[in-house]
């Protein structure tokens, strides 16, 4: 989802994902999101693995 400052990256069930960099916030029963604020944040590795366990 796109705001002003930033882009929300969403998981439909990310309190089941591992995130040891501590990307992910929100605070739903299921879903959590990650908010991309700079273009580099896209190349990041911790964001890179998250949607790799998201799509499994």
């Amino acid at each position: 989802m796109p705001y002003q400052n930033h882009v929300n990256l969403g998981f439909a069930r990310g309190v089941s994902l591992p995130d040891p960099a501590g990307l992910l916030e929100g605070t739903g029963k299921k879903a959590r999101h990650v908010k991309l604020r700079t273009a580099e944040d896209v190349d990041n590795l911790a964001v890179r693995e998250l949607l790799e366990a998201g799509s499994r």
